[in-house]
């Protein structure tokens, strides 16, 4: 029993020192501004793409993965604007944008998770929704400061190519060939006296 818990122990420690951690971090800053004179459902898209940073989906493995996003208000009032994100093509929440600015947190977990590690690649757009309050002239100007995508990876260490060995006959495979050898030379001698005149 010790041996079998012993043979597993370094089987998982050769495995993991087999994994490198990496971090990937890809920043997007446009620096877009958002109008509101008549501009309530302007839309940005983008797309981060972890390819471009080296990612490899045949070597690496995605574990965690957050995204931030900073706005600042560039409104003349203190009236908060509103921005709706949509990320794959899905709804994905909304964020108020008060005169301080505001910063919208997310960590993929679950599908959104898989969906990226599939991928390598999340597409954003992000909707101006507006004004939270009834009138939505100069109420709506926002500017969408930068998107950063931070992802933990373990990458798989890739083995050197071994040596082609050249095979060694084993001792019991020998042993059999000297026997074998040592029996045809004797059955050759008894065949060779069998056959002299007497």
């Amino acid at each position: 029993m010790r041996k079998l818990l012993a043979t597993i122990v370094l089987s998982a420690a050769t495995s993991a020192a087999h994994a490198l951690p990496i971090t990937f971090s890809d920043v997007i800053n446009p620096n877009y501004l958002f109008n509101g004179n008549g501009g309530a459902n302007a839309t940005q898209s983008f797309s981060h793409n972890l390819l471009d940073d080296g990612f490899n989906a045949a070597t690496d493995t995605i574990t965690a993965a957050s995204l931030t996003l900073r706005f600042s208000d560039e409104s003349a009032d203190a009236a908060p604007e509103l921005v709706a994100f949509i990320f794959d093509g899905l709804p994905f929440g909304t964020q108020t944008i008060t005169s301080g600015g505001a910063t919208f947190v997310v960590t993929f977990t679950g599908l959104s998770l898989m969906a990226l590690v599939a991928e390598g690649a999340l597409d954003m757009t992000l909707n101006n929704a507006g004004s939270t309050t009834t009138s939505p002239e100069n109420r709506s100007d926002f500017l969408f400061l930068d998107s950063t995508l931070t992802v933990d990876a373990t990458r798989a260490a890739l083995s050197p190519p071994s040596e082609p060995s050249t095979p060694v006959p084993e001792p019991g495979s020998l042993a059999l060939t000297g026997f074998g050898l040592a029996a045809a030379a004797l059955e050759r001698r008894k065949r060779a006296t069998d056959r002299r005149p007497q």
